[in-house]
């Protein structure tokens, strides 16, 4: 897992998303913050586990701009890159796209106009503009719902399928995070399989 951890990140730095580069600035203080506010030393782990692949990077990165120079006009241009895509078509478009969600909201009402009326670029807008108040409502309770079940499953640590409420939840947080950044993850059907492997993991220890 670190060394996926460390590829994935490099990965994500070396490319233009935008969504994915915020993800992570965002995400690692978040899960610091949230280690933080648990207790039971889930800091130091997490500071423990965040450290060897960020210092592999690091290192790595430095050696290879010593071995090639060049390497770092490839990431000016990167950097260049992604610090200017305010001005292009696509983020121009995007934002067209979750003004217009936001519009198909107001214009219903705050009732929502249905599923598939609207796509917007990210999740928030799209949730409103087909949901409506309601629907926002509706999917918070559901997550504070299958939050407190998944809660109460970890607990029982012997359980198998805590690995499995582990992984996949992990992976549903990320894709939120990346939807309510800038990517409408509402209708992306992995994430769904995720939160249905989360509530069938978290029922089945409750049987048992």
């Amino acid at each position: 897992p670190d060394l996926l951890l460390m590829l994935c990140i490099l990965t994500v730095f070396l490319s233009t998303s935008t969504t994915g580069i915020a993800a992570v600035a965002i995400g690692l203080p978040a899960i610091l913050v949230l280690g933080a506010t648990q207790g039971g030393g889930n800091v130091g782990r997490l500071t423990r586990v965040l450290a060897l692949p960020f210092g592999t990077l690091v290192l790595g990165f430095a050696a290879l701009a010593i071995l090639r120079p060049e390497i770092l006009d490839a990431v000016g241009e990167v950097v260049s890159a992604t610090l200017g895509k305010a001005g292009t078509e696509s983020f121009t478009e995007r934002g067209e796209m979750n003004d217009a969600a936001w519009q198909a909201f107001l214009a219903s009402h705050g009732l929502g106009i249905g599923w598939g009326s609207t796509r917007s670029s990210s999740m928030v807008p799209g949730l409103l503009a087909g949901g409506g108040v309601v629907g926002v409502v509706a999917a918070l309770w559901c997550g504070v719902r299958m939050r407190r079940a998944l809660r109460a499953a970890r607990a029982f640590r012997g359980h198998p399928a805590t690995v499995a409420i582990d992984c996949f939840a992990a992976a549903a947080a990320g894709q939120l995070l990346a939807a309510v950044i800038a990517a409408p993850i509402i209708v992306t059907p992995i994430f769904f399989v995720q939160v249905g492997i989360l509530a069938a993991a978290g029922a089945r220890v409750a049987l048992d």
